[in-house]
């Protein structure tokens, strides 16, 4: 599965088999939580596919590169039994301040961490090539640190009932900032 051709993102679906015996809906702290339709694990989120974005425009080989990796790397995540936490943070949406609350479960998956190692390395070997031919670097020492981040598998089951989309999760110190609360799920 390529990159998102619009947001150049990578979504990779998690089976539904998580929630066999999970209710639809629950209630957590007085707060309505609704199953998701869709489960994913993001490997390549949205500011990591700006970075990319921005790369693919001064080297278009290097999104073929990019997902040739993916193509090439099972990443397999496999749920981390009984690892349930709520987060929530604040967003300004459509010109308001919100709180948007999810429930997730922690992953594992050594095939995600291999693809952003995979991704170090030819970033690496394509900012080398392109000093050396005189050329600016494809991409910046800081965003190379941003978009080889080591990853944070997880997987939203719930989101409020006011917040279907999620809490994207980049890392784990962004995940700790959305102060976690490990939950019991029925």
């Amino acid at each position: 599965m390529p990159l998102d051709s619009e947001k150049k993102t990578y979504l990779l679906p998690v089976a539904h088999q998580l929630l066999d015996g999970l209710p639809t809906e629950l209630t957590l702290d007085g707060v309505r939580f609704i199953q998701k339709p869709e489960l994913h694990m993001t490997v390549l989120g949205f500011a990591k596919g700006k970075i990319l974005q921005a790369a693919f425009a001064k080297d278009p080989v290097f999104e073929e590169e990019v997902n040739r990796i993916l193509a090439g790397v099972k990443i397999e995540p496999a749920a981390r039994a009984g690892e349930y936490y709520k987060i929530q943070d604040e967003k300004v949406i459509q010109g308001q301040k919100r709180q948007r609350k999810s429930v997730v479960q922690l992953l594992d998956s050594p095939g995600a961490t291999k693809v952003i190692n995979q991704l170090r390395g030819l970033v690496t070997v394509k900012n080398s090539l392109r000093q050396a031919a005189g050329k600016g670097l494809l991409i910046a020492p800081e965003e190379v640190e941003q978009l080889c981040a080591k990853p944070f598998p997880h997987v939203t089951l719930y989101t409020d009932d006011q917040n279907p989309m999620g809490i994207g999760i980049e890392s784990e110190s962004h995940f700790t900032s959305l102060q976690p609360e490990r939950i019991a799920l029925p």
